[in-house]
């Protein structure tokens, strides 16, 4: 009769232990996305940053040199009555013009009303819990086209430590074969309006340089900065 009754209590024992590890792994999966959700969107926050601050002080006339990276930020997010501290950085990893480095970035527009270059850059975005423990990270290598023009800086290189399908993987400017993804320059003819340029076509004012430079990290085969 014990055993009878042992029987059926240990089927129940072993029945709620296995909801338990279940209920356990759930959660711990559930922490696990929203984690990593909070990351990426952390992660392209910084990323914008970083453009924002480039163009800022492109526009201003103040040049990239030092670049101005944005400060490193820490923020709190609540999730299931625990706070969770957010963590950004940025930093320089390369430029164009650096000289004795590997990679040469083509056809750089050298016109003085775009003087453009590269600029290379680590983005990295860490949630950690309560205790400090990391429960996600994630990190982007960064390629962006300087101009002295609008748009300023754009990002045209994009190398995902997660491994994430990026619509625009790698950077094709200053291509002239294919599509010609170089940056022209010409020079328009202004009168202030008294008719003096009337029939006048803009001249092209093209002035391309290739530039040695070290992004700071090896991209994959067959990839160009």
């Amino acid at each position: 009769m014990l055993a009878q009754v042992l029987v059926p209590l240990l089927g129940l024992a072993l029945l709620v232990a296995a909801l338990a590890t279940g209920t356990i792994a759930t959660a711990h999966a559930s922490v696990a996305r929203t984690a990593s959700s909070i990351a990426a969107g952390a992660l392209e926050h910084a990323q914008q940053q970083l453009i924002d601050a480039i163009a800022s002080a492109v526009r201003a006339g103040g040049g990239v040199t030092p670049v101005p990276l944005p400060a490193p930020s820490t923020g709190l997010v609540s999730y299931a009555a625990n706070l969770w501290r957010v963590e950004t950085s940025v930093a320089q990893t390369g430029a164009s013009g650096t000289q004795g480095g590997v990679l040469v970035a083509p056809s750089l527009q050298q016109s003085p009303g775009v003087a453009e270059g590269r600029i290379a850059a680590r983005v990295t975005a860490v949630v950690r819990g309560a205790d400090g423990t990391p429960l996600a990270t994630r990190a982007r290598m960064l390629t962006l086209r300087v101009l002295a023009a609008p748009p300023y800086a754009v990002v045209t290189g994009v190398l995902d430590a997660a491994a994430l399908s990026i619509d625009e993987q790698g950077d094709s400017g200053g291509a002239s074969a294919g599509d010609d993804t170089r940056v022209h320059a010409v020079l328009l003819c202004a009168d202030g309006g008294s008719g003096a340029c009337n029939g006048a076509t803009p001249r092209p004012a093209d002035r391309f340089a290739d530039q040695s430079w070290d992004a700071g990290t090896q991209p994959p085969q067959g990839w160009a900065r």
